[in-house]
């Protein structure tokens, strides 16, 4: 890939959205925001990110949105309980159908990298997270049905998200989806997925992360050598990556 691309992120003006969109920006890349409310986006992000106001519902205008974009980064998230029982933004939806309405198009666009942020936790259905409109479970829907195109995917699973700290060299990625009582912040999240687009080489992988400060420190792009393609593994091979 060029050193400056067009990424798209979906779900801009969330918590970890918006961390994403500013670690893109700062890398040098031009950086369009998905975006309901432009007015909204306007006052979070940076001037010269592109706002795309469309509403993730609108799949018909997919087309539109993914065209003449290198990347897709796929951050948007429901928000569980209250929209599971009284609005449009509920798991399946935004979780599940949305992803797999904008893998179809961008591989129709010849998309060269889609990035989704999902979350630890998606193959364990009594996982408390779940109980939350099945949250877990239409996010798992929504990987795999990445995983059904032909598009060069990284899916992104991040532990418990909070909102200070920030020592990427210390995440640690797994590859076993196992539940972790370990915490990242969403700089950090940010900072792995801008890694991620930096990264050409990384096709078709999943991964877990989380912090460790008692870890060595390591780059995360000599971790990102030692991933394993998801064609490679099953999904419950047990692989550590780090020192």
């Amino acid at each position: 890939m060029a050193d400056s691309l067009n990424v798209l992120v979906v779900g801009a003006t969330g918590s970890t959205g918006a961390e994403i969109v500013s670690k893109l920006y700062n890398a040098g890349h031009t950086v369009h925001a998905l975006v309901r409310n432009t007015g909204k986006a306007r006052q979070l992000l940076t001037p010269d990110i592109h706002l795309i106001e469309h509403d993730l519902q609108d799949y018909s205008g997919y087309d539109s949105v993914v065209q003449e974009k290198d990347v897709i980064v796929y951050a948007a998230g429901s928000t569980s309980f209250k929209s599971y029982y009284f609005g449009k933004n509920t798991p399946k939806n935004i979780d599940y159908e949305s992803v797999r309405q904008m893998a179809m198009a961008a591989e129709n666009h010849a998309v060269k990298q889609f990035i989704l942020i999902s979350s630890m936790g998606v193959t364990h259905p009594f996982f408390f997270l779940n109980l939350f409109g099945r949250v877990l479970t239409w996010k798992l829907k929504g990987e795999n049905a990445l995983r059904s195109t032909h598009l060069n995917y990284v899916i992104i699973r991040p532990g418990k998200l909070v909102d200070e700290g920030y020592a990427p060299e210390q995440c640690i990625l797994y590859q076993d989806d196992k539940i972790r009582n370990q915490a990242i912040s969403r700089e950090e999240v940010a900072e792995v997925t801008a890694q991620c687009v930096a990264n050409p080489d990384l096709v078709r992988v999943t991964f877990e992360v989380v912090k460790d400060e008692l870890q060595t420190v390591e780059p995360l792009s000599s971790k990102f050598n030692r991933l394993i393609p998801d064609q490679n593994r099953t999904p419950y091979t047990q692989v550590k990556i780090n020192t």
